[in-house]
């Protein structure tokens, strides 16, 4: 089983049920009706949500009370079930950081439960409880997210957040929507998190966006420098990849990176023995034992990033892309457009 809504933001297969790939069955259960904000308290500076709620929601719904998140990621259509699954995060050091699982206080997550217990059990997490640091970023394989209660502390935005939509509206409309799409290197500050599966240290994130065919079989444009980029954040300086964003090659490994992956598993174990909100993608990124690996070694498999690449055919000889070497960071090996050598 697993939990999404209508839309998708994920890059990675975590949303998918059965085998990550529309195979081996499985069940969405969709949050799409599990909107509710369910309480403001400006006293406390809190506000408690239920998971299929947007960003967008959230943030109108704080700033009704007078109050605003630190940080947020940019896309408004995010839920937050999704987007603390996910470790979602805007960009700060300041503080406890961008990411939004640092101001959760609170959580009630449904957990598998035996026959006697009703098939179903309603967890209550609160700060301090040391399973919340698993739950607030848990790739979707704890349970389902019914609410959270998150800290939103800022009192003096919210005439600010009222402000950029009245002055958006007397601006040329396409001029603001225009300014990122070309935006070229993104680069964004995250604290280290007490999530288990959060940033294990302060962290810079860089983001690549960039274009490509719709064919999957034809290279992208600088294909070999944007995996060679990739590579090297990875390799060469033990980056970890965004659970919601990069492409399967990436995820290889990954999970030896973060020092109490352990004890999240044990959680796991504890939430859903019978690993009813797990997947084969899911086991596979995790480490579970006998998930085998999470790269798809084929033909043109580097392209797509299922695969780095260890032989010409993993490219696009056809079109002339052969594996080659990087060219600053020698070890890696980058699918490259070489003239003459087919």
């Amino acid at each position: 089983m697993k939990v999404a809504t209508r839309y998708g933001h994920s890059v990675p297969k975590l949303a998918c049920p059965g085998d990550g790939g529309g195979g081996g069955g499985g069940l969405v259960i969709s949050t799409d009706a599990l909107n509710r904000v369910v309480a403001v308290d400006a006293g406390r500076m809190e506000i408690t949500v239920e998971s299929g709620v947007t960003l967008a929601e959230l943030i109108d719904a704080a700033a009704g009370g007078g109050l605003a998140l630190p940080h947020s990621p940019y896309w408004l259509g995010l839920t937050v079930g999704g987007l603390l699954s996910t470790g979602a995060h805007g960009s700060s050091v300041w503080g406890k950081g961008g990411a939004v699982h640092e101001y959760v206080v609170g959580m009630r997550i449904v957990t598998p439960a035996p026959a006697s217990e009703g098939h179903a059990k309603v967890r209550v997490l609160a700060a301090g409880d040391p399973e919340l640091d698993a739950a607030k970023v848990s790739l979707g394989v704890l349970g389902v997210i019914s609410q959270s209660g998150i800290s939103v502390p800022l009192s003096g935005a919210a005439a600010f957040i009222r402000d950029v939509p009245a002055a958006g509206a007397t601006s040329t409309r396409t001029r603001l929507c225009g300014l990122e799409v070309y935006y070229g290197v993104l680069l964004r500050y995250v604290r280290a998190s007490t999530a288990h599966l959060g940033k294990p240290e302060d962290s810079v994130e860089l983001d690549l966006t960039y274009y490509r065919s719709r064919d999957p079989a034809a290279p992208r444009l600088h294909e070999d420098a944007v995996e060679e980029i990739e590579q090297m954040a990875l390799r060469k300086y033990g980056g970890v990849p965004h659970w919601g964003k990069n492409r399967n090659a990436a995820f290889d490994g990954a999970i030896a990176k973060y020092p109490k992956s352990g004890e999240f598993l044990k959680v796991k174990g504890s939430y859903d023995p019978e690993g009813l909100f797990s997947s084969e993608w899911s086991d596979k990124v995790l480490g579970v034992a006998g998930a085998g690996g999470v790269s798809v070694v084929r033909d043109g498999c580097a392209l797509e990033g299922l695969c780095v690449c260890s032989e010409d055919a993993h490219c696009s000889p056809e079109k002339g892309y052969l594996c080659r070497p990087g060219r600053v960071y020698k070890e890696a090996r980058v699918c490259r457009r070489v003239a003459g050598d087919h």
